[in-house]
């Protein structure tokens, strides 16, 4: 019996839930690209602002976001998920 795509979609993303209730794939991916994308602003020490407490807030957030996104990271197979980024090769159009 051959998988729709959704089912394989989803078995590239990981399975998580919120207050019991699963989220969607679309719903999934968007809460990785969000944590991730904060992440990458949370590197920047100063990012909410250059003061002690700031720092320390971003510190926080950085170590709280990796932990989070470890754990997505952890659970998503990774070839699939490749495989259904790659693009179909084809012969390049030579000009």
């Amino acid at each position: 019996m051959e998988q729709s795509n959704q089912e394989v979609d989803f078995a590239s993303e990981a399975h998580v839930s919120i207050g019991g209730v699963p989220l969607t794939f679309g719903q999934s991916m968007t809460l990785r690209v969000a944590l991730t994308a904060f992440a990458t602003e949370m590197k920047d020490d100063t990012a909410l602002g250059n003061d002690e407490h700031g720092r320390t807030m971003v510190k926080n957030y950085r170590d709280a976001a990796n932990a989070i996104l470890q754990r997505i990271f952890s659970d998503i197979d990774h070839s699939k998920m490749l495989e259904s980024l790659t693009p179909v090769s084809k012969k390049p159009k030579v000009v």
